[in-house]
């Protein structure tokens, strides 16, 4: 049994080593998941052989990293935040600071430089970064940095008013205002339509008028699992792991409130794509889950997102919204794995 996890750690590793040499693009122009979905693999105990399998799977999507373009420096840093194409770019700028100052130096500087946009991607680019946390090297927590920076895309102005709503209140007021969301797009990358809603002078004037204190963070976290739970929608399920993301890195940032703050607007822009469905004043009675069976699940699946939310539930579970968690998890891997679910992803899938 132990030659079994030793193999399995090897086995992890080398594939992690070995995504570095694909771009964080896939050919399809969404973000890849290979790297954060490996980690979550191992982490639900896939075997040496079924993350190879996945492994093999999912590069089929993906080109070798774009090498060349106009370097990244001190002094072109700025301008290159956000631009589609800089990923390559952005890797070796990191690696070389990380190489002179060290991975929890840089982490903690870029952190500050880029908390006004991190969550750019609909969260893919926090989340690379914190499953590179999770298994860290300086070569891959080059690569989450480097994407991190990307994907990066403010939602709104900085600006902020300290208000005295709960974090509730501003969604109960969302819902009551829906109808002036109605011109979100329903279609279009998710990120894209998280920056749409953000852009709205409704959206500004509820979300601005929330108090962050030191509830907030578990507020925002029962309201993500509830969101999902009621909905088990795709955009929810990203709220889920995106706040679930930006707590993990928050206290590498020298205000983690301020990471609160960003988990605050980007819950509620996901909320309002969501389509603002009314949230119960209380969150619902979750059925008795077993982690081990939805890990199973997840596994047998073999989708990237369902790895990701049943390890996201197993790192929740001993939280107070743990429970609702890991049943929406198991309901919602399987409903992917149903035959007709699996049908549908046929082929490279998205």
């Amino acid at each position: 049994m132990a030659d079994d996890v030793d193999e399995r750690e090897a086995r992890l590793d080398r594939l992690l080593d070995e995504e570095l040499a694909f771009d964080a693009t896939t050919d399809s122009g969404t973000s890849s998941h290979l790297s954060m979905a490996l980690v979550a693999a191992g982490n639900l105990g896939a075997s040496a052989e079924e993350l190879s399998a996945f492994s093999r799977r999912y590069a089929k999507r993906l080109s070798p990293r774009r090498e060349g373009g106009r370097a990244v420096t001190p002094l072109t840093f700025s301008s290159a935040l956000g631009r589609p194409g800089t990923y390559g770019a952005f890797v070796d700028h990191f690696t070389r600071e990380i190489d002179v100052h060290g991975v929890d130096d840089v982490v903690s500087r870029t952190l500050d430089r880029l908390r006004p946009g991190i969550h750019g991607g609909a969260y893919h680019g926090v989340l690379r970064l914190a499953y590179a946390l999770e298994r860290p090297t300086a070569q891959r927590v080059a690569s989450g940095l480097a994407y991190l920076a990307e994907v990066h895309r403010p939602l709104g102005a900085e600006a902020w008013k300290e208000g005295s709503r709960g974090p509730e209140e501003a969604f109960a007021l969302l819902y009551q205002r829906r109808e002036e969301f109605a011109v979100v797009g329903a279609e279009g990358l998710i990120g894209d339509r998280m920056v749409e809603a953000a852009a709205s002078p409704v959206f500004v004037e509820v979300v601005d008028s929330v108090v962050i204190n030191d509830s907030t963070l578990d507020c925002l976290h029962a309201i993500a699992v509830t969101l999902f739970a009621i909905t088990l929608d795709f955009v929810a399920l990203h709220g889920v792991t995106g706040v679930e993301a930006l707590r993990r890195v928050r206290d590498r940032i020298s205000d983690p409130r301020l990471v609160d703050r960003e988990a605050l607007r980007s819950l509620c822009a996901a909320y309002v794509v969501c389509g603002c469905p009314a949230l119960p004043e209380t969150a619902p009675t979750a059925r008795r889950s077993v982690p081990a069976e939805l890990a199973r699940a997840a596994l047998v699946s073999g989708d990237e997102h369902d790895l990701k939310i049943a390890d996201t539930a197993l790192k929740l579970a001993g939280r107070p919204c743990g429970p609702l968690v890991l049943e929406a998890a198991g309901r919602y891997v399987r409903g992917t794995t149903s035959p007709r679910a699996v049908a549908d992803r046929s082929g490279d899938g998205q």
